[in-house]
This record gives structure tokens, sequence and C-alpha cells, in this order.
């Protein structure tokens, strides 16, 4: 159902010719620099968490995220253009950690309806990168999105 929901969602962006930047979230990026970065406030275990990107660089740009004692565990990367990174949150409810550009910000992963995404990371991915000497446990989920979202 949920998968259903972000590929209508994205349908009717690609219908309509423009990206909406959400209303809610945080700012990560620098919009001053060109760079526009939000991540949602709520981040629930093994489910999307579409992170909005604007970047009108013509570089990949990076949003570095930290454990409480301030060590790099993902780091996404964000290509030119405008749209949504569609990320599985894979990471166990609890888990507390930091996002780059302002650590007085903590987001703490709820509990899902599903743990089947955690598991053992096995793979790369195209936008995002773990220290999986951090987290050895983790694994991808299969992407379900559209030309507008990029898989991890």
């Amino acid at each position: 159902m949920l998968t259903s929901v972000v590929v209508l969602f994205a349908a009717v962006l690609a219908v309509l010719g423009q990206i909406a930047r959400p209303t809610e979230g945080y700012e990560l990026g620098n919009v001053t620099l060109g760079v526009d970065v939000i991540l949602p406030l709520s981040i629930v275990q093994c489910e999307p968490v579409l992170i909005y990107y604007n970047n009108t660089g013509t570089n990949l740009t990076t949003v570095v995220l930290y454990t409480p004692d301030l060590y790099i565990f993902l780091t996404l990367y964000f290509p030119p253009g405008v749209g949504y990174l569609d990320w599985i949150c894979d990471i166990p409810a609890g888990y507390t950690f930091f996002a780059s550009g302002d650590f007085d910000q903590t987001f703490t992963v709820q509990p899902g309806s599903s743990s089947a995404c955690l598991g053992d990371l096995t793979t790369t991915y195209s936008y995002a990168s773990y220290n999986s000497t951090l987290f050895p446990s983790f694994t991808q989920h299969p992407y379900s999105g559209s030309y507008t979202n990029y898989q991890l």
C-alpha cells in the first residue's frame, strides 16, 4: 500500500511538472549556497524516508548522519537537480542520530510495523555510504519509486 502511495505521489509530481518542497521537516542544506535538503522529522524503522533536495550546483552534495558520539555512520549523496531521495530506514528503532549542519537536532528512529529490512549489510548504494563497521547488520530494501526518486 505504501509503495503504491509513493508511486502515485511521484506520478502526480510528474504530471504537475514540478516537485513540491515539503512544508515540514528539518533543513540540512545551505539554501544560500544552492543546496536545499529537508529531512522529515519522523523517521520510522523499515519505512520510506523521502528526503527532499534541490541541488542547484553541478556536483553531488552530501549530508552526513552521525552517531551520538559523533562517528559518521551514513553519508547521503544528492545529485544536481530537484527531487526526493527514497531511503528505507534500515536502522533499528530507538537509535538516535544527528545530521550534519546542526548537532542540536537529534532524530530517534521510531518503531515500525516491520523489522524485515534489518539484516546484514551486503550491498553498496549509488547515493549512500554506510560505515558498516558501526552497523554490520543493516540491509538494503528494494527500491520502488520513479525517475524523481533515487535509490540509495
